[in-house]
């Protein structure tokens, strides 16, 4: 955008040198790196524990490699490896996360889990206005507790997807989309008589070398038609790009007017910009926005919300 100068991010291990050699690590993949994490996938190690194992093989200690396994240092990480990548000037910053993530009680560190594990149990706003901005407690108000946060709201849609894809061309016609290897796409097809909803089958396909995120990943994937090549099309677009503006205020006119003289990257607001020949977007970069404009419309009908503008539906009709 040409103005921000500093990326600040949540860390449990708010140590910026340490996360950053983690980063570099991960972003150059040497060769003692990759024959550890190859040997120990080969021996039935989850993915999560032998990249553990592989960056204590590349000269971390065990409690040093260990931080990759908290959630926010694995965004951390990627943050770095993001801002070393594209050679960024901006300076990280982390911010110490403290809290059990993986609880889903009520504490005064939240995770997401309890947040919908509470509105989906019929908790409503009791017990959260104090944990959440004002403006995302006015929004919980308005949607429905018991469709917020629900992938099975997404199981009729998703087994309609699988049962058509599976009934023309059978296992091979999942390996297109994004994170489908033809180990899962094979899984997913002999499982899919036992489908009952997104949930379940989710906790039927998952393997000890396959988590459950990376199922749930994947069933998104092919529900949302998100394919690998599209995929590897922003790769080496250099991840593909935009800005769009969802909101400012009057006396931010100054900066979104720098931000619109500086940015390397193509900056939007409106749907009609985006679409419009004078955007400057490229077609893959319309394609990105719009691919995502859509997966937001169908999260909205499913969930029942509207947080997405209503001029977004003439562009698809």
């Amino acid at each position: 955008l040409g103005v921000v100068n500093t990326l600040g991010f949540g860390a449990e291990t708010p140590n910026i040198p340490l996360l950053s050699r983690i980063a570099d690590i991960l972003r150059d993949e040497p060769a003692e790196f990759k024959a550890s994490l190859k040997a120990s996938l080969s021996s039935g190690m989850s993915f999560a524990a032998a990249r553990e194992k592989a960056l204590a093989d590349t000269g971390l200690s065990d409690g040093e490699a260990g931080i990759i396994s908290s959630p926010n240092n694995i965004l951390a990480v990627e943050y770095l490896r993001a801002l070393s990548l594209f050679k960024s000037s901006m300076v990280p910053f982390a911010a110490e996360r403290s809290g059990d993530h993986l609880s889903e009680d009520l504490a005064e560190s939240l995770s997401s889990g309890a947040i919908r594990k509470h509105l989906l149990t019929g908790g409503g706003l009791s017990g959260l206005s104090d944990h959440v901005p004002s403006s995302v407690a006015d929004i919980l108000s308005e949607t429905d507790p018991d469709r917020f946060g629900n992938n099975d709201l997404f199981s009729d849609l998703l087994w309609y997807r699988l049962t058509v894809l599976t009934g023309s061309g059978g296992w091979k016609s999942l390996t297109s989309y994004a994170d489908v290897s033809e180990q899962l796409a094979r899984r997913i097809c002999s499982l899919l008589p036992e489908y009952t909803t997104f949930t379940e089958f989710a906790g039927i396909v998952k393997t000890k070398d396959m988590s459950l995120t990376r199922i749930s990943r994947a069933l998104i994937h092919i529900l949302l038609d998100i394919r690998a090549d599209n995929l590897r099309e922003y790769v080496s677009d250099g991840f593909t790009s935009y800005c769009r503006i969802l909101g400012f205020r009057k006396s931010a006119g100054e900066l979104l007017h720098s931000i619109k003289g500086k940015s390397r990257i193509p900056v939007v607001g409106t749907l009609s910009e985006a679409d419009s020949v004078d955007s400057g977007m490229s077609p893959l970069q319309r394609r990105l926005f719009f691919e995502t404009v859509n997966s937001g419309l169908i999260y909205e009908r499913m969930t029942g919300s509207e947080l997405m503008e209503k001029q977004a539906y003439p562009h698809f009709l």
